[in-house]
């Protein structure tokens, strides 16, 4: 199944929330409406609450409040809103992807009370970490696909189209190259377990931790099979990129590729 399909929620939308490096800056949204005169019952302060304020992609995250009674109504990172309903005191982001890291916030409103209570929490979403299950030798790579096993002459990280940081491996036959999502703009990638793409304008609401692989060997040109493990690592400072039996295919050619590659 397509990991872009399913995110729990429909959060899928563009963002609306204005971060600033971890302040909390309440968002326009709608109001609660407020009405009647008070009560020595009503909400004087609110506090929220996280299962896990660091979650690995793919979890389960859960945000409550410590009150139960008012209205609620809850917005966050991409275009997160639901509308204040009675007894809504917790809400669960399924499978949380890394472009859902940022502040949730919560409105409450008790009836015949004149105020609302507030209150935000951030979370930071972290990548997967893992290791490559298979034996890999540095700069090289070989695959079933019929194509020449490959030995990386040079190896080189650049910024392709719409400002996406690549990994370029190529020993002047074939030519292997890793775009990361230009989503994360220039950004150096983090270290963690990345998955494969075959939309090379991912276009498809990507995730951060997407790559597409292409493989060219002329008159072949292949591209990765989406949702496959790519494990990215840094060593001494340098990108490495390492994968085991990632599928790839195009111009009627398709195969399973190992490997290893590290900029040079």
């Amino acid at each position: 199944m397509n990991r872009y399909t399913s995110v729990g929620l429909s959060l899928v939308f563009v963002s609306v929330i204005i971060l600033t490096g971890c302040d909390k800056l309440f968002p326009p949204h709608p109001k609660i409406d407020l009405s009647g005169g008070g009560s020595p019952s009503c909400p004087t302060s609110l506090k929220i609450t996280a299962s896990d304020s660091t979650p690995v992609v793919g979890s389960d995250v859960t945000i409550r409040t410590d009150k139960t009674g008012p209205d609620y109504q809850w917005s966050g990172p991409g275009n997160f809103f639901l509308t204040a309903n009675s007894g809504q005191d917790s809400e669960t982001i399924h499978q949380i992807m890394i472009y859902q890291s940022g502040w949730y916030y919560c409105e409450g409103i008790q009836t015949n009370c004149s105020s609302t209570v507030a209150d935000s929490v951030y979370l930071d979403v972290k990548y997967q970490q893992g290791t490559p299950s298979c034996s890999l030798a540095n700069q090289q790579i070989t695959n079933t696909g019929g194509l020449p096993d490959f030995s990386a002459a040079t190896v080189f990280k650049s910024y392709g189209g719409y400002g996406a940081i690549q990994l370029d491996a190529d020993d002047g036959v074939t030519d292997y190259l890793f775009v990361f999502n230009p989503n994360n703009f220039n950004t150096e990638p983090k270290d963690g377990v990345y998955y494969t793409t075959n939309d090379l304008l991912f276009s498809n609401g990507e995730d951060a931790d997407a790559i597409d692989l292409t493989i060219n060997y002329y008159p072949y040109y292949l591209t990765s099979d989406p949702g496959q493990k790519v494990f990215v690592s840094h060593v001494n400072g340098k990108l490495r990129i390492s994968f085991c039996s990632l599928t790839a295919e195009g111009s009627g050619v398709s195969g399973s590729f190992s490997g290893q590659v590290t900029e040079q």
